[in-house]
C-alpha cells in the first residue's frame, strides 16, 4: 500500500516516536532515575545559561525586545474591518498573541529581572527622557 493509498492515522512523520518505541524507564533502578535527574539538571542549566548569553549583550537585548513588540506584548489591539467595524475574531486573535508574549516576557522577568529591567531602559520608548527642547536664536 503506497502513502496515497493509507489511511490518515497510519501516517506518521520520521522524527515522531512511537510509544512501542519509546524506552521504558525502570523506576526500581535508582542508577536509572539519577541519570534522568541529572539530564533534566543538566539541560535546565543549559537553557539558563543560553539565556543568560541573551540577554547579557545589547544586541540579545534588543532582538528579545523586537520580538515581545511583534506579540504586541504592551498593547492592545482592536481590530476592525476596512469599513471601521470592530472584528471580534481578529480582536480575540490579537488577544492570544498579547497573552503569549505576556506569558514569555513574565517568565524572563522571574528569571532576569535586571536584564529585563536593563532592556527596557534601552530600548522602551515609554521610558526614555523626553527631547530636550531646541534653542532656537532670537
Amino acid at each position: 500500500m503506497s502513502e496515497v493509498e493509507r489511511e490518515p492515522e497510519e501516517i506518521v512523520a520520521d522524527d515522531v516516536v512511537q510509544p512501542s518505541q519509546q524506552v521504558t524507564v525502570d523506576a526500581a533502578s535508582i542508577a536509572q532515575f539519577n541519570d534522568i535527574k541529572d539530564e533534566q539538571k543538566r539541560h535546565a542549566h543549559e537553557e539558563a545559561a543560553f539565556w543568560q548569553h541573551i540577554f547579557a549583550s545589547p544586541v540579545g537585548r534588543r532582538a528579545m525586545w523586537k520580538l515581545l513588540n511583534e506579540f504586541n506584548t504592551f498593547k492592545t489591539v482592536f481590530a476592525t474591518t476596512g469599513s471601521g467595524v470592530p472584528d471580534p475574531l481578529a480582536t480575540w486573535y490579537g488577544h492570544g498573541q498579547q497573552m503569549t508574549g505576556q506569558a514569555i516576557y513574565q517568565r524572563w522577568l522571574v528569571r532576569h529581572t535586571a536584564e529585563i529591567g536593563l532592556m527596557h531602559q534601552e530600548c522602551d520608548d515609554r521610558l526614555k527622557p523626553p527631547p530636550k527642547p531646541r534653542r532656537t536664536r532670537n
